[in-house]
């Protein structure tokens, strides 16, 4: 019972906006629903996409950022590896029909880490501080993943870590819009999205303990 009134209490307010953030991504999701249904006739496994993102997203980036710097083919190619993302999820889940827990999920999810470590390695060059937050944030929910599935806990994917993936690549492409001097992007904004995305990778793990505590 403790437990229960803790999580809720430190997931209180956002309850209040689940809804409409569900709502948004829902809406979102049916952007990335042609590109999945052309990858699908041609013969693309989600699984394919998610290991092209794990190959190509650190050293393209990496490219882009030599060539480009800060500019406009840096926020094309993040945009284009994040949306990604959400294509082979679509592919896996509506026109392959693959369980949560599949193979592919758990490459998928590498591949979100993989984006996300190269992002916050640039994040690091201006604001090393909320780099390693957010990537001190992702270390942890690595250890605390690897130590559950040690003990034999099943980690299924929930909404609130969609949010965190979202808010990480949002927090990157509004910082690489204040270092290309397009737009004056105040640091507050970037440091007040960037937390938001650790208070929602601390809400993933409180959902999960939430599932874990009603399981027993």
């Amino acid at each position: 019972m403790s437990t229960t009134i803790l999580i809720v209490h430190l997931n209180w307010g956002l309850d209040l906006i689940k809804k409409p953030f569900n709502r948004f991504y829902a809406w979102f999701q049916l952007t990335a629903y042609p590109f999945a249904w052309l990858l699908h006739q041609i013969g693309v496994k989600a699984d394919y996409v998610s290991v092209a993102r794990c190959m190509v997203s650190w050293p393209v980036i990496t490219m882009v950022h030599h060539y480009y710097g800060f500019g406009n083919e840096l926020i094309g190619t993040v945009t284009a590896i994040a949306y990604s993302d959400l294509v082979d999820g679509v592919m896996a889940q509506e026109f392959e029909k693959k369980p949560p827990g599949a193979w592919g999920a758990k490459v998928d999810s590498l591949a979100d880490k993989i984006l996300a470590m190269r992002l916050f390695s640039l994040m690091a060059l201006v604001h090393p501080w909320l780099a390693m937050i957010m990537l001190g944030g992702e270390i942890i929910n690595l250890m605390m993943a690897k130590g559950l599935m040690i003990y034999g806990y099943q980690i299924q994917p929930n909404i609130y870590g969609k949010w965190k993936f979202g808010l990480q690549v949002v927090t990157s492409i509004l910082f690489i819009l204040d270092e290309s001097k397009q737009i004056d992007v105040p640091d507050w904004a970037i440091f007040i999205v960037g937390f938001g995305a650790v208070k929602f990778l601390v809400s993933s793990w409180l959902e999960e303990l939430r599932q874990m505590n009603r399981e027993k």
